[in-house]
Formats: structure tokens, sequence, C-alpha cells
């Protein structure tokens, strides 16, 4: 199963940036914490929730964990953590469903040493607004270092 770690916990925080009280993101979620549109019973976020950075830290790993478990049964190569930790960051900004139907997907299970896998991270580099798609810096910025996770050797 993939799991994330500490490390891979942190990458997420640097993109996500905690936020205590309940807010309209930028695809029109109400999100609070670290981009959680669900509080840890599952239930969504409401107008006026708030959640303390500790238990949004601790609902950030669950979350990636709870996507982690649902997208372990479509990779059929076994990863390295620092693979795990790169997919994880990418399916908590994405969503399991959208990975599932991926080019990144199916370019990983064919070859996961496939130079390609960077370009399959960087497609998803755009962000909604105002209804239509379009490209993002922080989104380039954060599946760059998605990709360059990909290829860093476990230590």
């Amino acid at each position: 199963m993939i799991q994330l770690s500490t490390s891979g916990a942190k990458l997420i925080e640097q993109f996500e940036k905690y936020v205590e009280k309940a807010y309209i993101d930028e695809a029109g979620y109400l999100t609070y914490g670290y981009g959680s549109r669900f509080k840890a019973d599952g239930s969504p976020v409401l107008h006026g929730d708030s959640i303390s950075q500790p238990d949004a830290q601790l609902l950030l790993i669950s979350n990636a964990n709870r996507f982690g478990a649902e997208v372990s049964k479509f990779i059929k190569v076994t990863l390295n953590q620092n693979r795990q930790d790169s997919l994880l960051s990418l399916i908590y900004n994405i969503g399991p469903e959208n990975f599932e139907v991926s080019t990144l997907l199916r370019t990983l299970n064919a070859n996961q040493e496939d130079p390609a896998i960077t370009h399959w991270f960087l497609v998803w580099d755009k962000d909604h607004q105002g209804g239509i798609l379009v490209e993002s810096a922080g989104l380039l910025a954060r599946r760059t270092q998605e990709a360059k996770l990909w290829w860093k050797p476990v230590a």
C-alpha cells in the first residue's frame, strides 16, 4: 500500500499552506487546514468550521494515506518512498479519480523509469479560475518538485 512519509507530508504542507478557518478555494470548494474538503469523520467542511494546525497536519496525513489506499489497487509496480510521496502529493491535489485515468498512471505501470514521467507530472499545472482551466505558476512549481522527488534516489 502507498503511504505518506513525514517528508512527503512536509512537501504537501509547503504547497497547500495551513488555513485555520473554512474558506472557498480557487476551484470553488469549501476547504480548511491544508486544503482539506472533508473533516476527520468524512463529513464536508462547512462555513464557520475551523481546525488547529496539529489537527490539520493529522488530517493531511490521514487523507493522503486514504488516497494511497484507493490508488494502490491501480499501481502495478513497487514504488520506493520518494515515488510514493511524489504521487501522494500529486493525488492530494488532483484527487484519486483524476489520477486513476491519467497517462501518468499508465506510463509508470508500463515503466517507472520512463523519462516521460516528468512530462506527465507537469501537465497537471492548471487551475480552475472563473470556470476555465488556466496555467498556474504555483502548480507548475509543485509539479516540478514532485517530478524531482520521483527521480531522487532514496538515501
